[in-house]
């Protein structure tokens, strides 16, 4: 999810609706940087994105997924993964893509979402290239994450969350009853990675102090990355926060 809307004046839109209630769905093909893109727009915002050419279609658009690998930068063994929201699937694809030992379950609530992935961002032809119907290093479970956390006997060694709707995080993953039940499905020297839209400083950073002190009563050690280092603090921008057990 990236911290901005966005005005397209030169996309084609290919696909309109609702999704969620009464949120506005858009998918659009545009040229950014010289690379042709997919977008996928919820109220106008970018909840996830897509290279168009075929070489580049389990390559990351935005920044902030690029830093989703900076936990497996850690020195510790972190192979099995949670992702909490699929959206267009950028990140899982990008994980089975180029990590072949690691293995993903991804959880989003809305089923109409996970038919879009696999007809507009290719998730098809990453089943078939991977072989995934068969061993199953990507699952999907169209439920509620926070049901899913609940009801799941399965544990992780990297959860990330990143459930959204637009620009809004999902709160029932935000709570403090939320970040116990996720710390619960972690294995031991696992990672609880959660993206968040906010500023770090300022009247605006707000969301991310209630979270922090959340996350920080549950793990022993948490730090804040910011996805781009020229953003000002005060303005709303993709931050990480990594928590757990095991120092970093």
């Amino acid at each position: 999810m990236v911290n901005f809307k966005h005005l397209f004046d030169n996309g084609k839109v290919v696909y309109f609706s609702n999704c969620y209630g009464n949120n506005d769905l858009e998918i659009v093909d545009k040229t950014e940087e010289g690379e042709s893109i997919r977008l996928l727009l919820v109220n106008g915002a970018r909840e996830s994105a897509t290279y168009n050419q075929k070489e580049h279609r389990n390559d990351l658009v935005f920044q902030y997924s690029i830093c989703f690998n900076d936990v497996f930068n850690l020195s510790r063994e972190l192979n099995t993964c949670l992702m909490l929201g699929g959206a267009g699937f950028s990140y899982p694809k990008y994980l089975i893509s180029h990590y072949p030992a690691k293995t993903m379950d991804v959880v989003e609530i809305d089923e109409g979402m996970v038919e879009l992935a696999f007809k507009y961002f290719y998730l098809d032809e990453l089943f078939d290239e991977y072989n995934l119907y068969e061993n199953e290093r990507l699952k999907i479970y169209v439920m509620d994450g926070r049901e899913y956390l609940a009801t799941t006997p399965k544990t992780y060694d990297v959860i990330f969350n990143d459930a959204y709707i637009s620009d809004s995080p999902a709160e029932g993953l935000m709570s403090f009853e939320a970040v116990s039940v996720i710390k619960n499905r972690l294995n031991p020297g696992g990672v609880y990675v959660v993206n968040m839209i906010t500023a770090i400083s300022g009247n605006a950073a707000y969301p991310l102090f209630s979270v922090m002190a959340y996350i920080k009563q549950h793990f022993k050690y948490t730090q804040l990355h910011k996805c781009r280092a020229d953003t000002p603090a005060n303005e709303r921008q993709n931050c990480l926060i990594f928590a757990s057990d095991t120092p970093f």
